[in-house]
């Protein structure tokens, strides 16, 4: 084609894909702007005069270039009086076959231009993109149906519509209410599949093309199979064996691999194994070896170059009989996960890999599998994020579990106990539940995290993975987030015993993983294996029971509460062994999936309740203890009670005229409110913080379940993210069902999220709460013996009130079934106090350190 159209063409495409103006353009972006506007115009124009000059002049191209400038933006502008006017000599038809060939020509050009620019790796915004996808889309889109465009024009139109709708498929978000983002994705796909088909059919006999769109058609049959697993599988076997065919003949010291085709390959042979192409494998993806030509291969390459060392470790696997350089490889393809975030697919084939490891017994996995862990969970703690989304690391959950049952082949309970409290009360979200959540934050915040969220997900699924290592930078920087200090997993109090439990549905076996330490200091582990199905059988009996229609249903429920405790007696029974061995002062829970909802210190054996033997505490996650043993004690205020209560007046009129305590009462006060008019809490927060109100469980989005408190209430996200420090503070839940947020599936993913998750992420010493519905005034008279004894622990204290309740007949009621209800439904979450300071000493002494 000629120069000037090609000049003609770069300024159109130019001035497409600059970047828009908007309300917000400073004056020198709105310069630039014009500036650029100018200046392509002016090479449009001088491509046109150029085209009319004699003797040879152009008048088909000049038609042609015209009727293109009539699509662009730059019609309505002062060009169009000064070139489209050359076009009228051309009225008649007899040039129109000629001119609609040029103009076919300038419009794929465009559509190819657009598309190149969406697939740049130099930093363009995810929008942007995906713009010039859907409009290089719509441009090629023209061909299916003009009478006019050959045979080669459809083919490569058919080839830029495959492509596009691939990467828009890849960028889908949700956006309605109608669809998910699953079936808009495989929506694109199912249409860029029938282009990449329409396009291989078009490109006949030509070898190079066919090739070229069948590798396409592959690729996009892989991500309809990751969609809907076995639904092509058949149409994907076809595909790849052709392309091996192909491929078998290849000269590769003239046309080596690219990664997209090693990605392919690769595929292939794991349905369909020959050892000729796995050689071609094992070379083509030595990335020690690949030329610098390789190395510049194209944008969209760029999207599977970080599989290579897995795909030269997979080869290498099944060329040689497993040995230590089969081993040193694999954990190479390991470690190469370090370059790389975890929402990046190179994880997701690197756990598939590791598991076929392990189902075919071939070579040692537990070694690799427990290193990805390792780098895994690494990467999550510098996720910005002080909550987790679903995308991010849930689709790893099977690395977990592979990791955790690797440390148990290597009877590591440790690294076990370290992998599954890594998962635990870590709530994911989908994208609207996060959209429903930053609602709650001012707008100009709001939208920024979105937008940054969103780019990060769109660009990695790009393959533009730099640029989403950017918005991941500034999410931190939003967010200010900070990377939580995980205290040491065998530093144990003396005399506790921390029981981490851990359940698996698909075996359904329970795992407790039990420390403490022994006499001269050391550390000791025992695994308990017990049976879940009959505790879970127990614990829907009696929520069924415990959600009943009828009157008094909930009490009435101490029935199959009873039956709960003495089936957890039966099968929890190592319990017992651990809290009546010598020395023991108590027993800390790490639970896992429905396990936080079950009342462990109401387990019953032999007549009696645990809580009856040894005081205990739980932690939501292990991630809640604190780093050091001496916490501080506030120097703030004695009490601050929070109510949305009728007679909260008499109850605090009743504590103060008990106790000369220095406290103030927020009555019907909305959270905002009760933050203002307490500004001093960042300094000195009170020593205990009372909250007298109703709770109310989401079950679907555990961060929306919310204390009543106000009009609207205050949602554990907006607790989460006010900036407020508690530490030093004892809190009060007189809440009913602190805890009742079970989640569907309790092995896959953990998440449960109590009410009490954020006070302890504040800094809270301890939260005292009711796991179901109980009785606030007995709750609020547990706080007030807490306050009466302050040199006696909480949990002691506790503990003595529930025996008492238990094993005085009419205490509470005359019934065991009534009277386990209310005293089991009290517990304490946190951790035991090893020393306490005074919070002005601890600050000096942190900033003489």
């Amino acid at each position: 084609m000629n120069q000037n159209i090609d000049r003609a063409v770069g300024a159109i495409l130019a001035i497409e894909t600059a970047t828009p103006l908007t309300e917000s353009s400073t004056l020198a972006q709105r310069e630039r702007h014009q500036k650029l506007l100018h200046d392509e115009t002016k090479k449009i124009e001088q491509a046109f005069i150029a085209l009319a000059q004699p003797p040879q002049c152009r008048a088909v191209e000049i038609a042609a270039l015209s009727r293109f400038l009539q699509m662009t933006p730059l019609a309505v502008g002062p060009l169009r009086k000064r070139v489209i006017c050359r076009a009228e000599p051309l009225k008649d038809d007899a040039h129109e076959q000629e001119i609609a060939s040029h103009f076919n020509g300038l419009l794929l050009r465009l559509a190819k231009g657009l598309l190149a620019s969406a697939l740049n790796p130099a930093g363009i915004p995810w929008r942007r993109r995906v713009l010039w996808l859907e409009k290089a889309a719509h441009i090629a889109h023209r061909f299916d149906k003009e009478p006019l465009a050959d045979d080669k024009e459809r083919t490569e139109a058919a080839g830029v519509l495959a492509r596009c709708c691939l990467h828009l498929a890849l960028a889908h978000l949700p956006k309605g209410k109608d669809k998910s983002a699953m079936a808009e994705r495989q929506e694109d796909l199912l249409q860029s599949l029938m282009w990449a088909q329409k396009a291989i059919v078009l490109a006949g006999q030509d070898k190079l093309s066919g090739e070229e769109y069948k590798l396409l058609k592959a690729l996009v049959l892989i991500e309809l199979d990751n969609l809907s697993p076995g639904r092509f599988q058949q149409q994907l076997n076809y595909v790849l064996y052709d392309l091996a065919v192909i491929w078998l003949e290849r000269d590769t010291a003239t046309k080596p691999f690219h990664p997209q085709e090693l990605f392919v390959l690769w595929r292939y042979l794991a349905t369909d194994f020959e050892p000729d192409l796995n050689m071609l494998l094992f070379k083509g993806s030595n990335t020690s070896e690949r030329t610098a030509a390789v190395q510049q291969a194209s944008p969209e390459a760029e999207r599977f170059r970080p599989l290579l060392p897995l795909i030269h470790a997979w080869s290498a696997w099944k060329l040689d009989p497993p040995n230590n350089k089969i081993a040193e490889v694999i954990l190479q393809a390991v470690n190469n996960l370090d370059e790389h975030q975890v929402y990046e697919q190179v994880w997701k084939w690197t756990v598939d890999f590791l598991q076929e490891l392990r189902n075919t017994g071939a070579v040692d996995w537990q070694l690799p599998a427990i290193a990805a862990w390792e780098l895994c969970n690494k990467k999550e703690k510098e996720l910005p994020f002080g909550f987790q989304i679903r995308q991010y690391w849930s689709r790893l959950d099977s690395l977990y579990r592979l990791a955790f049952d690797g440390a148990l082949e290597l009877k590591d309970c440790m690294t076990a106990a370290r992998i599954v409290d890594s998962l635990k009360s870590r709530t994911p979200l989908t994208w609207r539940d996060m959209d429903t959540l930053f609602a709650k934050l001012p707008k100009e915040k709001a939208d920024q995290l979105r937008e940054a969220f969103y780019s990060m997900e769109v660009q990695a699924r790009m393959g533009f993975y730099a640029e989403a290592k950017e918005d991941a930078n500034k999410l931190k920087k939003l967010l200010a987030a900070q990377v939580r200090k995980i205290r040491d997993i065998e530093s144990v109090p003396a005399g506790w015993t921390v029981v981490h439990f851990h359940l698996r549905e698909d075996q359904d076996l329970g795992y407790a993983l039990a420390c403490r330490l022994t006499a001269d200091g050391m550390s000791y582990w025992t695994n308990h294996i017990f049976p879940v199905a009959g505790i879970r059988r127990a614990y829907d009996c009696w929520l069924e029971a415990y959600h009943g229609m009828e009157p008094g249903a909930r009490e009435k429920s101490g029935y199959q509460l009873v039956e709960l405790s003495e089936i957890m007696g039966k099968d929890l029974d190592f319990l017992f062994e651990l809290a009546g061995e010598d020395g023991a002062r108590g027993l800390l829970f790490v639970p896992h999936g429905f396990s936080h909802l079950l009342p462990l210190h109401a387990a019953k054996k032999d007549g009696s309740y645990l809580f009856e033997k040894i005081p205990s505490l739980t932690l939501p996650a292990w991630e809640f203890a604190p780093d050091v043993d001496q916490i501080p004690v506030s120097d703030g205020q004695d009490f601050c009670f929070i109510s949305q209560r009728a007679n909260e007046q008499d109850l605090v009129g009743n504590i103060e005229r008990s106790h000369t305590w220095n406290g103030v009462c927020n009555k019907n006060a909305a959270w905002t409110n009760v933050l203002n008019t307490n500004k001093e809490w960042s300094k000195a927060p009170p020593r205990w913080l009372v909250f007298w109100c109703h709770g109310q469980a989401d079950p679907h989005v555990a961060f929306r379940s919310k204390l009543l408190l106000g009009t609207l209430g205050v949602s554990l996200f907006e607790i989460q993210e006010a900036a407020l420090s508690l530490t030093g503070t004892k809190v009060v839940l007189a809440v009913c069902e602190s805890d009742l947020a079970p989640p569907e599936e309790y092995e896959k993913t953990d998440d449960h999220l109590s009410l009490a998750a954020p006070f302890l992420l504040k800094g809270a010493r301890q939260v005292l709460a009711a796991i179901w519905e109980g009785a606030q005034l007995d709750l609020l008279k547990a706080m007030k013996e807490m306050l009466s004894n302050q040199d006696k622990h909480s949990w002691e204290i506790l503990r003595e009130l529930q025996s008492c309740w238990m094993r005085q007949p009419g205490a509470i009621f005359n019934d065991e079934y009534i009277r386990l209800y209310y005293a089991a439904s009290f517990r304490i979450l946190g951790f035991p106090e090893v020393a306490t300071t005074n919070m002005a000493t601890a600050t000096a002494q942190e900033e003489i350190a």
